[in-house]
């Protein structure tokens, strides 16, 4: 994942749509988003600075992050 202008978390290598959900650190659901090759794409701008993980459809492993605004 790489962060962009904006706010945008750029997602590279999917293969198809993936839900992808996006948990705060107590494990909650902030949000899901369907993403695919051609809008890899999740918007952080209206989360608060904290850490988050990001869950993708069909991976076991949780990729965490640091939002600092």
């Amino acid at each position: 994942p790489t962060l962009g202008y904006g706010g945008l978390l750029e997602l590279s290598g999917l293969k198809g749509s993936r839900l992808i959900e996006r948990l705060d650190s107590l494990g909650r659901r902030v949000l899901s988003q369907t993403v695919s090759p051609q809008k890899s794409y999740l918007n952080l701008k209206d989360l608060k600075s904290g850490v988050y993980f990001l869950r993708v459809e069909g991976r076991a492993k949780l990729n965490k992050f640091i939002l600092i605004k």
